[in-house]
């Protein structure tokens, strides 16, 4: 009995032992197919993963494209408005009004002042002086007090050590029509008084009463500003406006340029492919487009245009020179000495009325006593 007994409990305990030994053995091949499984789902996350960056990617590139697409169409659209419109006003709508002003008070022009508009119409470019053009030694003292304390300014601020420059900013520093400027709000970016002296110059009837008849109508005075041009001795390849460009935003667009310092080939004298101009024999060269400046590169001007075309404007300080700055032209590569000066921009009543330039300084008034053709070019 004894024995029967002992062998019933052997046979109990193997198996008990069979019954946990298949209980661990299920046990080790669920932990293994759990393994098993856990990598393939994290080996499934890991590709959804992937392909969900990828197809993020796809569709931000997508997205990108569309927006770039729909951005050209918007400036194409754009460009077409502003074409349109920019044409209509030279041809009929506000030019043609500003040329019947012009008409009707036709300005009686000093020797001085015909030949500077015959010079314009054949070269593109004419040159003076303050003291026989203007001839107001107030005014010019004030505009030099005024500029002497912007260059002072401007000198004490720069580095010793200067490196080359990369951008145009580099070496030219603007008064008012600044980066930080623009950046604050659209145009006009600075105020002044009726009585500001540069306001004043800008609308002397011995320079606009030239500008308007070079036009053969009423101008608008847009734009103005000072500016110093700092001198790299080592400066080799030149930088934006140093390079050979047209004005944009107006065809016929006078620029007035006033100089402050003895301009000679180190200060970066203004330059100006003669003809180049509106009708001029070399008007087809880079033709003037609406939008989009392009510079051209020194070789290629070398390459087509003669030598004696290219005139280079250099003089003492109180240089006056107007140019049609819609001809090939280029200035500021200087390399001895600081380039000081001011310019005024002149466009057709188009350029203003089809969004291309805008005013870029504010007045609270017009200066006293001036004639209408001023008051027409600062409204």
């Amino acid at each position: 009995m004894q024995d029967r007994a002992l062998v019933a409990k052997v046979g109990r305990v193997l198996a008990h032992g069979k019954k946990r030994a298949r209980k661990f053995v299920r046990t080790l091949k669920l932990a293994k197919h759990r393994r098993r499984l856990r990598r393939t789902i994290e080996g499934l996350r890991r590709r959804g993963r992937r392909a969900g960056q990828s197809a993020t990617l796809q569709l931000r590139k997508r997205a990108m494209r569309v927006r770039k697409r729909a951005r050209h169409l918007k400036l194409s659209a754009d460009g077409l408005r502003i074409r349109a419109s920019y044409h209509a006003h030279r041809k009929l709508l506000a030019n043609r009004s500003s040329r019947n002003a012009y008409l009707r008070a036709l300005p009686k022009l000093t020797p001085l002042q015909t030949r500077l508009v015959e010079e314009l119409k054949r070269d593109g470019i004419a040159a003076t002086s303050f003291n026989e053009l203007v001839v107001d030694d107030n005014l010019w003292r004030e505009l030099r007090t005024d500029i002497d304390a912007f260059a002072a300014g401007v000198a004490a601020g720069l580095p010793v050590n200067r490196t080359k420059p990369r951008i145009k900013a580099d070496y030219l520093i603007r008064r008012h029509n600044t980066a930080e400027n623009r950046a604050r709000a659209p145009a006009p970016w600075s105020a002044f008084p009726g009585n500001d002296p540069w306001v004043r110059l800008g609308v002397r009837p011995e320079i606009l009463d030239i500008v308007n008849t070079y036009r053969g109508l009423w101008t608008k005075c847009l734009e103005f500003d000072q500016w110093y041009t700092v001198p790299f001795p080592d400066l080799q390849a030149p930088i934006g406006a140093q390079n050979w460009h047209r004005d944009d935003g107006d065809l016929g667009l006078v620029t007035l340029f006033v100089y402050f310092t003895d301009l000679d080939d180190g200060a970066g004298p203004l330059q100006f492919v003669s003809g180049s101009h509106q009708d001029g024999p070399l008007a087809r060269l880079w033709p003037w487009t609406l939008f989009d400046q392009r510079f051209i590169s020194a070789e290629d001007v070398r390459r087509r245009v003669p030598d004696d075309a290219v005139k280079t404007m250099t003089g003492p300080a109180g240089l006056i020179v107007l140019a049609d700055s819609s001809g090939l032209h280029r200035g500021g590569l200087a390399r001895v000495r600081p380039r000081i000066m001011s310019y005024h921009v002149y466009a057709s009543p188009a350029a203003p009325c089809s969004s291309l330039r805008r005013r870029n300084f504010a007045l609270d008034q017009l200066p006293p006593g001036i004639a209408d053709a001023a008051r027409f070019a600062l409204s």
